[in-house]
């Protein structure tokens, strides 16, 4: 160290100036000097200061130039000052002897102490290439000192001190940085947050204590929405240790961060990241030890090497997991009883089955997952929750997609809802189970609409049935996927070989009587069939009308040109025309139960194509498809309730979301 004589400066009689040379530990050094230019961080050591000389009132002030830049900040605070004797004592020396000193409180409140190695006045230098404190305070011998301390960037380990007598009867501390670049960090909505994670704990233990952030109190009373604090027990080679984590939540969309700090909630050090990202909260390891480690754990914590810091680290993160679960369980029954208050909820029947127990507890935990995004007003609120439902019903493969098209997903949400319809394949039953639910409803309709005699007058073949149908083609059987409407038979034909990959052939399709024809319907297997390839052509009549003679030679003409042109075939091929109607003549209903032909079929005939392609002639009714349907439906429905893969989607919903899942899935008997 050196250290010139007190030799009187000017211009203010009386006064002494001395000019010190800061002795700084090396490793000191290299921290205060990782981030030079961390503004952020400086504010908040410097803020620390005043806490720490017991200040009741700190104010930060922001300096701007001409075009509203921040150029400088000062810092006034009504604490104990700094006296003569502690200005070269505590300016001198950075870093040396913190962990030895006696006084872990503050001199005159007794509060607990933040700042114990002096980073704070390198890091001033992130705010200005000059800085400047004037503290009024008591000297030794009970006479009021005014204490300047000043230093420049150029020489960053020198600083002069000038002590000054004054009238002046009040402590405090004036800080000042000028000559600033690169502080526009300092802007309030960029570090208000961070300042009210910061000194929390600080605030909330000590109300009376005002930070004013240039022009924005520091309060985050205001602001928690819920303040606990757990346990912590971890092991260390073979010994117990224990520790407190404080998790706040803050009612506003906050960071989350972890700070770890000593036994009073002092934060020293902040990790990187926190581990739940659906919450806003900062939680606070606080451990009577961790003034030792808070340097360490940077770098072994990263490293992964083992030591007692990062063996709490990983056990405090684990607690704090803990402690979300039950509080997303808590969240999800509030949001959802909420929802139901306001008669917003989707659900208001009761669900009947297992596939609708299971619809509704995954809506449940997907709405609540994302519950920040759903409007508040309770007009958008009930469409969205709406939208919300039936988009899991149509496309719960693609939901986590559109849902970010009109909720914009936060990251962990949009992974949460991910990892929820990847699980047990829930996608796929809330998908088959719809698809179920929603073809038993399209053939009560069409039942109505066929059996109904009022009904069955006001539906047309073209405007009406047939424009339905083109979007339920499932009824005439799954395995037909590609379709063509209101189609020639040359256009058929094309169809035909296109879906073969054999080139187009020309000239046009007439029937016998030189008519193009025009079918209803033509619908393709995509794959062959053991070898051959099937089609199925419709003729579609209104449900008044009854399959007679005059209907049944219709599609038998177009079965017949059919049959008769080898361009049809190509392979062997199996071509159904099926007439559908309400009612069918007897004179036509005899001829559907001919001897060696199955129920239905009127004819068969060859294509003489060489490969064995047939044409065939059914006429079917609607009765018999709805039938059918219902029948396969049923079957299908049954088999889904007995698979397995249900009773694990259930236990999966109950075990892992038991708090938000409907009453019925926590029955034994459900």
């Amino acid at each position: 160290m050196q250290k010139s004589c007190l030799v009187p400066s000017s211009p203010k009689k009386d006064s002494y100036m001395t000019i010190i040379h800061l002795r700084v530990a090396m490793d000191h050094l290299v921290r205060a000097s990782v981030h030079p230019s961390d503004p952020v961080r400086a504010v908040i050591e410097l803020v620390w200061n005043s806490l720490d000389a017991d200040a009741h009132t700190v104010e930060v002030t922001l300096q701007r130039n001409a075009l509203s830049g921040i150029t400088g900040v000062t810092i006034q605070d009504d604490g104990h000052g700094i006296t003569p004797e502690t200005a070269v004592q505590e300016f001198e020396s950075v870093g040396e002897s913190w962990k030895s000193r006696p006084h872990t409180l503050s001199k005159t409140e007794g509060r607990p102490l933040h700042g114990k190695s002096g980073e704070g006045r390198l890091r001033a230098f992130a705010l200005g290439s000059t800085v400047r404190w004037v503290s009024t305070a008591l000297d030794s011998a009970g006479a009021w000192q005014e204490t300047t301390i000043q230093g420049d960037k150029s020489k960053l380990l020198d600083a002069e001190v000038i002590i000054t007598p004054t009238t002046f009867m009040k402590a405090g501390t004036l800080f000042k940085a000028e000559n600033g670049d690169r502080l526009n960090k300092l802007e309030p909505d960029l570090i208000t947050q961070q300042l009210t994670n910061e000194f929390a704990p600080y605030l909330l233990s000590f109300p009376n204590i005002q930070i004013d952030y240039d022009g924005h109190y520091i309060d985050p009373q205001t602001l928690v929405q819920r303040d606990a604090t757990i346990e912590v027990q971890w092991e260390y080679s073979s010994c117990p240790y224990k520790a407190d984590v404080r998790i706040i939540e803050w009612s506003d969309d906050h960071s989350r961060t972890i700070y770890l700090c000593d036994d009073h909630g002092i934060p020293l050090e902040s990790l990187d990241k926190a581990p739940v990202g659906d919450f806003s909260y900062t939680a606070y390891i606080m451990w009577d030890q961790m003034a030792t480690y808070r340097h360490d754990w940077t770098q072994k914590y990263l490293e992964s090497e083992p030591s007692i810091l990062n063996t709490l680290i990983d056990e405090a993160k684990t607690q704090i997991r803990k402690y979300f679960d039950e509080r997303r369980s808590e969240r999800r029954r509030e949001i959802i009883e909420q929802w139901k208050r306001d008669e917003t909820y989707p659900y208001v029947e009761i669900p009947l089955t297992p596939e609708e127990e299971i619809e509704q507890a995954t809506f449940d935990v997907l709405a609540t997952a994302v519950h920040s995004a759903v409007p508040k007003p309770r007009k958008q609120q009930r469409l969205t929750l709406a939208l919300l439902k039936e988009t899991l019903r149509q496309h719960p493969d693609n939901l986590t997609d559109l849902l970010d098209q009109y909720l914009f997903l936060k990251p962990d949400e949009r992974e949460q809802l991910e990892h929820l319809l990847r699980d047990i394949g829930l996608s796929k039953i809330i998908r088959a189970t719809t698809n179920v639910n929603d073809r038993f409803r399209f053939l009560r309709a069409l039942e109505l609409m066929i059996d109904d005699p009022e009904a069955n007058q006001l539906i047309g073949e073209r405007n009406h049935l047939h424009k339905i149908m083109e979007h339920e083609l499932w009824v005439f059987g799954e395995r037909f996927n590609s379709m063509i409407s209101e189609r020639g038979l040359t256009t058929v034909r094309d169809k035909h070989r296109s879906l073969l990959g054999l080139e187009p052939v020309h000239g046009v399709v007439r029937r016998d009587d030189g008519t193009l024809g025009r079918v209803d319907l033509l619908l393709s297997a995509s794959a062959r069939e053991t070898g051959r390839n099937r089609h199925l052509v419709v003729e579609l009549k209104a449900p008044r009308v009854s399959a007679g003679t005059t209907e049944l030679t219709q599609v038998e003409s177009y079965a017949l040109a059919v049959a008769r042109d080898p361009h049809f075939g190509g392979v062997q091929t199996m071509w159904e025309f099926w007439l559908v109607t309400t009612t069918v003549e007897e004179s036509i209903r005899l001829q559907t139960r001919q001897v060696n032909h199955e129920p239905g079929m009127v004819m068969t005939i060859p294509i003489e194509d060489g490969f064995g392609s047939t044409v065939s002639v059914w006429v079917r009714t609607w009765g018999e498809i709805i039938e059918d349907n219902r029948q396969r439906l049923t079957y299908y429905q049954e088999h889904l309730q007995s698979d397995p893969t249900l009773d694990d989607a259930k236990a999966y919903l109950t075990e892992r979301y038991p708090s938000v899942v409907p009453e019925a899935f926590l029955r034994t008997d459900s």
